[in-house]
C-alpha cells in the first residue's frame, strides 16, 4: 500500500508542508502528484521549504487558470491522465486537501482507481452551497466519498456527525497551516512598506464573477484606501477580471493603493506581521491572521471557518457600514498569539501510519 498526495494549488501546498516534511523526517515514502493548477508558485514553495519534487505532473502550466471553461477542460485532462498512470493501485491511500478543483481531481482519481481517500481539513461548512462556490460543494462531495477525514476542530467533527458521514474522522485540534506559519515567521524579509498600511486581497469566484459582489468589493476597497495606505495583492485571476470589468485602471490611479502581483509565503507572513490589518476574502488568511494575532476584515457574506471569529476576525457581510465600523475599531480585534508547540501535521502523519498498520493486520 502506497501513500499518494494529490495537490495542485499554492494554498493546498502551504497547508501540506508540515505533513510532507514529517513524512521526510520519518523517512516514509510517498508519491507527490501535482495537478499543475499553480505550477510556478508551486515550484517556488517546494524550493523554499525544501520539499521533494513532484513524482508526477498531471499537467504543467505557464499561467494560472483564468476562466471557468478553461478550468473544466484542464480538470478533465488531469483526471484522465491520473486514471492512466501506474502510480495508483487499488487500496492505496490518496491524500487530498481542502476544497479546490485539485481536491476534486484527487477525489475522482481515488474513485476510478479504487483508492482509499483521505480528506485533510474536512468537515468545514458555510451551510450555503452557493457561497463560497464551488468550494462548499467540493467539501461536501469529498467528505461523502472519503474513507478517512482529518478535522481541525470538534466543530468540524460535529458537522460530519450531523450529516451522518460514515467515514472515520479524526480531530487534530488545529489547522496544519499553523506548522507552516511557524516555519515562516522567523524568515528575514526586507523592503517592507514604511509607515502604517493594510493588506488587501480579493480572489474568490463568488466575489469576482458576481456583478453586485464585485461592485461592493470595489466600494469597500475605495473606503479602506481613504483611511489607510493599502497594499493590494493581485492574483492573476483577479487582475484579469478587474481589467476586463474596467476597474484596474481606477485602482492604478488611486495614490493610496499599491498594487503588488506576488509575495512568496515567508515574505507574506512577515508582511502580515508588519501591517495594521488584513482585508480579504480568503479562508486561509483568516486562519493565518488568527495564529499571528492580526485584525482581519473578512470580505465575504459568510465563512466556513471558526478561527478568529469574534476575536481577530470581523465579518463584513460585504456591507459598507460594517466595514466603516471595523476601520474605526480594528485595534480591538487582537488577542495573544496561540502558536503551540504541538503539531497538527505530526498528529495526521501518526494517524495515517496507524491506518496503514490496521489495514495490514486486517
Amino acid at each position: 500500500m502506497k501513500i499518494n498526495i494529490v495537490i495542485g494549488t499554492k494554498a493546498e501546498l502551504i497547508k501540506m508542508v508540515g505533513i510532507m516534511k514529517e513524512f521526510d523526517k520519518r523517512k516514509i515514502k510517498y508519491n507527490f502528484i501535482h495537478t499543475g493548477q499553480h505550477t510556478k508558485s508551486g515550484m517556488e514553495l517546494i524550493n523554499l521549504f525544501k520539499l521533494k519534487n513532484p513524482d508526477v505532473w498531471l499537467t504543467k502550466r505557464k499561467e494560472d487558470l483564468k476562466t471557468p471553461l478553461e478550468a473544466i477542460f484542464w480538470a478533465i485532462k488531469c483526471v484522465l491522465k491520473g486514471r492512466r498512470l501506474n502510480v495508483f493501485n487499488k487500496g492505496d491511500l490518496i491524500l487530498v486537501h481542502g476544497d479546490t478543483e485539485s481536491t476534486l481531481i484527487g477525489t475522482a482519481i481515488a474513485l476510478l482507481t479504487r483508492g482509499k481517500l483521505c480528506h485533510i481539513e474536512g468537515g468545514l461548512r458555510s451551510f450555503d452551497i452557493f457561497n463560497p462556490f464551488p468550494e462548499e460543494i467540493i467539501r461536501r462531495v469529498c467528505d461523502r466519498l472519503s474513507k478517512y477525514i482529518f478535522c481541525t476542530s470538534e466543530w468540524s467533527c460535529s458537522n460530519l456527525r450531523k450529516e451522518r458521514i460514515k467515514s472515520k474522522f479524526f480531530n487534530v485540534e488545529a489547522n496544519t497551516v499553523e506548522d507552516t506559519v511557524k516555519l515562516s515567521i522567523n524568515s528575514s524579509f526586507k523592503n517592507l512598506p514604511r509607515g502604517k498600511f493594510a493588506i488587501l486581497m480579493m480572489h474568490r469566484k463568488e466575489t469576482l464573477y458576481q456583478k453586485n459582489m464585485l461592485e461592493k468589493g470595489m466600494q469597500i476597497i475605495e473606503e479602506i484606501s481613504k483611511k489607510i495606505r493599502v497594499v493590494f495583492i493581485l492574483s492573476k485571476n483577479s487582475e484579469y477580471i478587474l481589467e476586463k470589468k474596467g476597474y484596474l485602471n481606477k485602482l492604478k490611479k488611486n495614490k493610496n493603493i499599491i498594487l503588488k502581483d506576488y509575495y512568496n509565503y515567508p515574505q507574506f507572513m512577515n508582511l502580515i506581521k508588519k501591517c495594521e490589518f488584513v482585508a480579504a476574502d480568503s479562508g486561509g488568511i483568516q486562519e493565518e491572521t488568527y495564529y499571528l494575532n492580526k485584525p482581519y476584515l473578512v470580505l465575504r457574506k459568510n465563512t466556513e471557518r471558526k478561527e478568529g471569529l469574534g476575536e481577530t476576525a470581523f465579518m463584513s457581510n460585504m456591507e459598507l457600514s460594517l466595514v466603516k465600523n471595523f476601520l474605526k475599531n480594528y485595534n480591538s480585534f487582537k488577542r495573544k498569539s496561540i502558536l503551540n508547540k504541538s503539531s497538527p501535521s505530526k498528529k495526521i502523519v501518526e494517524e495515517i501510519l496507524n491506518i496503514k498498520n490496521e489495514i495490514k493486520k486486517s
